[in-house]
């Protein structure tokens, strides 16, 4: 992780609250870039569909933006691919209601700070609602905008980056 620190801003606090330490860190204003420190094609992204055919569609607009991608089609090998590869966003299109909760709950398990991303031909607001809530931290409805697939992956890429900022920080208050 590379960081540009800025000028100091104050010290280093403590904050003694009903029994709990909380540290709050204002030493430097940090701020970092994505376009400089992490290229596209460091970026792994994971489709995980039980159609090959839709793999090719999900994965080409990602392609564009140069990402590094994979695309599989079963569960099992999704799952071998995520302890190996690591991807920080995986994309899920399983046609099977409990083929899509099952994986949810085994891919949070192994990967509980992936993005994960779940495509479904289901538009319904309880669809929508129950993936959400099963561990999909986006449901994006089919057919769908390429361009609107792509902004939500840079949306959750800025959130990667900002919980990585935050794990930095940490380490560096423990210190």
């Amino acid at each position: 992780l590379c960081l540009k620190v800025l000028r100091p801003r104050h010290r280093l606090f403590s904050i003694n609250t009903a029994g709990s330490l909380f540290w709050v860190l204002k030493t430097y204003t940090v701020i970092m870039s994505q376009e400089e420190n992490k290229p596209a094609k460091s970026r792994r992204i994971l489709v995980i569909d039980d159609d090959p055919h839709s793999i090719d569609i999900i994965i080409e607009p990602l392609k564009w933006e140069g990402y590094n991608t994979l695309g599989v089609n079963s569960l099992d090998e999704g799952l071998e691919v995520i302890d190996s590869w690591m991807p920080i966003i995986i994309i899920l299109d399983f046609k099977e209601k409990d083929i899509r909760f099952k994986a949810l709950t085994k891919i949070r398990e192994i990967r509980p700070l992936a993005s994960l991303l779940m495509l479904s031909d289901e538009s319904s607001t309880e669809s929508i609602i129950l993936g959400l809530d099963s561990g999909a931290d986006d449901y994006i409805v089919k057919p769908f905008v390429p361009l609107e697939l792509l902004a939500r992956i840079r949306t959750h890429l800025r959130i990667r980056d900002l919980q990585e900022q935050l794990l930095f920080a940490n380490e560096k208050l423990k210190e």
